[in-house]
C-alpha cells in the first residue's frame, strides 16, 4: 500500500492557490474511481467532483477536493486490511431479512448475504480442517429454517455431527435427522415418468463414473435390459441382488476381456451390498417422491459408509430429483438445495480429464439444476482439486483458509493482488474471504459468528 501511496500526489493547501497545481478533470475522475479511496463513503463526494471537472481551475473546489483525498489516503493507509478498497459502499448492500443467507459480516459492518432462491446458484466453501466450514453450514440451515421459507434443503454428514449444535438442537424445528440405515430405496426402480430405455443409460453411465466402471458400461447395458423383460407384478422392479444373481450366471474365462468385465462389476456391485445391505434393494419405494415434495430440512448421517459409497448414495437423490424435474410437462416448484460437507470425492476433477470429456456428474447437475431449481452446497478442503466445471458454476465461494498451490488458484479464481492473496494463510477460525458475484463483485474479507 505504501508503494501505490507514492505514486499518487494530491494538492495541498497553500497561502497563495496560484502555485497550487491544478488536478485535471482526468485525475480527478482516476481519484473518484480508485477503490482504495473508498470515494463513495465520502459525503457529497460526488457533488464535489462533479463541478471541478467541469471547473478544474477553481481554486476552492481544487482545495476542498485535495483536502478530501488526502483524508481517504489517510484512511486507507491507516487500514492494515488488504481489502479495504473492496467493500461496497454504505447501504449499497441488501439488509438481512429473513429469506436471505449471511455470507460473512464485513469490517464496515454490513453482511453479504444471498437470496435463499439465490441457493440454486451454487456455493462453494474450501478450507482447512477446524477452518469454519461445518459451522457456516450451521448458520445456512439456521437461516433457512429460520426465513420461513419454501425449500427443500437435504444435507449429507459424513462426520455424523452437522447438528450437534444448541442452534439446531431445537426439537421444535423443521429438521428430520436419518441415518442412512434408515432408508428404503430401491436402487433400480425408474424415475416415475422417465423412460425405461433413458433411465438404463444414464443409470448405467452414473454408475460407471462413480464406480470406475467404464469398461464394464456394455455388459451393465445388455444385463440391465434383460433384467426388465422378466415378468413381474405391476409396481414391482429388479433388485440389486436380482442383478448381482444374472451378472453371476455368465459363464466368461476370468482372463478373456468378457470374463474382466464381469469380475469387476460383479465385484463393485458386491460392494454396494456389502455396505448398504438392504437399504438400496427395495423392488418398490416412494421414498423419493414422498421426500421432495416436503419442505424443510434433511439431514442424512452418512458415518460408517466408505468415502465411495457416501457419494454414490448422494449422487442417488440428486439424479431422482434431476431426472425427475426434467421430464417434459413436470412443473418445478419449490427449489430443492443440496448441502454436501466434506465432498472432495464427489466433486474432485481436473482440467486433463474434463477437456477429454471426463465431466464429474455433479458438475453436470450443477451447471444444468438452476433451471430445474436445483442447488449445491459444497464443502471441501482443496479448491484445487475440484471440478473446474463446477467452480466456474458456482455463483458463491467462501474461503476459510488456503495455502501454497490452492492459494494461488483461489487468487486467480477470485481475482486477488498480492497482498489479499497472502492473507488466505494467515486466516484464523471464523474468519472468510468471499464473493458472492451476483451481489457484489468484488472479494470481501469479514467474519462468521460461531454456531453454539
Amino acid at each position: 500500500m505504501n508503494s501505490w501511496f507514492h505514486q499518487h500526489s494530491f494538492p495541498r493547501p497553500r497561502q497563495d492557490s496560484r502555485q497550487q497545481r491544478l488536478l485535471q478533470p482526468e485525475e480527478i475522475w482516476a481519484i473518484t474511481r480508485e477503490p482504495m479511496l473508498r470515494w463513495p463513503d465520502v459525503p457529497c463526494g460526488e457533488l464535489l467532483a462533479a463541478p471541478l471537472m467541469v471547473e478544474p481551475e477553481d481554486p476552492v473546489l481544487q482545495e476542498l477536493f485535495g483536502l478530501t483525498a488526502r483524508e481517504q489516503m489517510a484512511k486507507a493507509m491507516i487500514s492494515e486490511d488488504p481489502y479495504h478498497g473492496n467493500y461496497p459502499p454504505g447501504g449499497e448492500m441488501p439488509v438481512l431479512v429473513p429469506g436471505r443467507i449471511p455470507l460473512l459480516t464485513m469490517p464496515t459492518g454490513d453482511v453479504l448475504s444471498a437470496d435463499v432462491a439465490g441457493l440454486t446458484k451454487n456455493i462453494l466453501v474450501v478450507g482447512p480442517t477446524g477452518g469454519g466450514k461445518t459451522n457456516w453450514l450451521r448458520v445456512l440451515i439456521g437461516a433457512v429454517i429460520s426465513g420461513n421459507v419454501k425449500v427443500t434443503l437435504i444435507a449429507f454428514d459424513r462426520k455424523g455431527d452437522l447438528v450437534d449444535c444448541k442452534l439446531l438442537a431445537n426439537p421444535s424445528l423443521p429438521i428430520v435427522v436419518l441415518h442412512w440405515h434408515e432408508l428404503m430405496l430401491a436402487m433400480l426402480q425408474p424415475v416415475p415418468g422417465m423412460a425405461l430405455n433413458v433411465f438404463i443409460n444414464v443409470f448405467v453411465q452414473l454408475l460407471a463414473a462413480h464406480l470406475n466402471l467404464f469398461a464394464s458400461r456394455r455388459l451393465m447395458l445388455e444385463t440391465m435390459h434383460l433384467l426388465y423383460k422378466r415378468k413381474r407384478s405391476s409396481g414391482v422392479w429388479p433388485t440389486l441382488c436380482e442383478w448381482i444373481d444374472l451378472i453371476d450366471k455368465i459363464r466368461a474365462n476370468a482372463a478373456s476381456r468378457l470374463g474382466q468385465y464381469r469380475e469387476a462389476l460383479l465385484y463393485s456391485l458386491k460392494q454396494i451390498t456389502n455396505e448398504f445391505g438392504n437399504v438400496v434393494n427395495y423392488a418398490s419405494s416412494n421414498f423419493m417422491e414422498k421426500l421432495f415434495k416436503q419442505h424443510g430440512c434433511f439431514v442424512i448421517n452418512t458415518s460408517g459408509l466408505s468415502v465411495e459409497m457416501a457419494s454414490l448414495l448422494a449422487s442417488l437423490f440428486v439424479f431422482w430429483v434431476y431426472e425427475k424435474r426434467g421430464l417434459p410437462n413436470t412443473t418445478v416448484g419449490h427449489p430443492v438445495v443440496f448441502v454436501l460437507d466434506d465432498a472432495l470425492p464427489l466433486v474432485k476433477g481436473s482440467t486433463a480429464s474434463e477437456s477429454e470429456g471426463g465431466i464429474n456428474p455433479l458438475s453436470t447437475w450443477a451447471f444444468m439444476g438452476r433451471s430445474r431449481g436445483i442447488g449445491f452446497v459444497v464443502s471441501a478442503q482443496n479448491f484445487s482439486l475440484i471440478s473446474p466445471a463446477l467452480r466456474n458454476n458456482a455463483d458463491s465461494l467462501l474461503c476459510f483458509g488456503s495455502y501454497g498451490r490452492d492459494a494461488e488458484e483461489l487468487g486467480r479464481h477470485l481475482n486477488l493482488t498480492n497482498e489479499q492473496q497472502a492473507l488466505l494463510p494467515l486466516l484464523r477460525p471464523g474468519e472468510c474471504v468471499a464473493i458472492a458475484r451476483s451481489v457484489w463483485p468484488l472479494a470481501v474479507y469479514g467474519r462468521v459468528p460461531e454456531v453454539l
